[in-house]
């Protein structure tokens, strides 16, 4: 275990920031200017190592709890809520929108713009993206979220949320927490259900994306919305 202070100055995250650009510091030297000073023995850079080591790298820390964050060696209350914050703002930054509304193209871009945030939920989550005629974004709205295998929703509440939005069409995004973005049989039969019966009122089911660790399914591509 180093002290920060025992490294040669040009060398420590902060100078290494300034003289070479944030860009060129390694994660767990971005880490530690995030937790500021160290406890226990533990340096700030000490931590940031450890928190890069753990599982999944990064993106993992998406999925810490504030115990978990807690449990690793060196982190106090206050550095747990300084990488909260961090997590979170990234999910956040993920999840803003341009000025100009998103016009939905393919099931890469509904990737994008959701798997930071549902990559981390630790029980299932299903969005719904309302477009207009013209596949540009009108709203969205979380119609799922639980604990249960098997993704149960409300064709009626659906229904009603697109008709009060004027929304044409739309996708269903949900994500799996085990990690393994392909569909089961109910996802299936649940998702060509909705689409049928979506169509007699007029309504388009785009596609369906489901999110899994840094991957996804898209129904569309597949062809299993016909």
């Amino acid at each position: 275990m180093s002290r920060i202070a025992d490294i040669p100055p040009q060398a420590r995250p902060r100078e290494r920031a300034w003289r070479l650009g944030i860009n060129a510091l390694e994660s767990a030297e971005l880490l530690a200017l995030v937790i500021g000073s160290g406890v226990n023995n533990h340096s700030a850079l000490d931590i940031g190592y450890q928190l890069t080591m753990g599982h999944g790298g990064l993106l993992g820390l998406l999925k810490y709890s504030p115990t978990q964050f807690l449990n690793v060696p060196g982190i106090n209350k206050a550095n747990a809520i300084k990488l909260l914050a961090v997590c979170e703002i990234a999910r956040r930054m993920q999840k803003d929108r341009s000025e100009e509304p998103l016009i939905f193209r393919n099931a890469s871009q509904i990737f994008e713009m959701y798997h930071l945030w549902l990559s981390s939920v630790p029980h299932e989550k299903m969005i719904m993206v309302m477009l207009n005629h013209q596949n540009r974004l009108i709203s969205e709205k979380i119609i799922y979220q639980g604990s249960s295998s098997k993704v149960s929703v409300s064709l009626r509440d659906l229904y009603v949320e697109l008709f009060s939005h004027n929304a044409h069409k739309f996708i269903l995004v949900h994500n799996h927490p085990g990690g393994d973005a392909l569909p089961s049989q109910d996802d299936i039969k649940t998702t060509i259900v909705i689409k049928q019966e979506a169509l007699k009122l007029g309504l388009t089911l785009l596609d369906h994306v489901i999110i899994g660790d840094n991957c996804y399914y898209s129904m569309m591509e597949q062809k299993l919305l016909g």
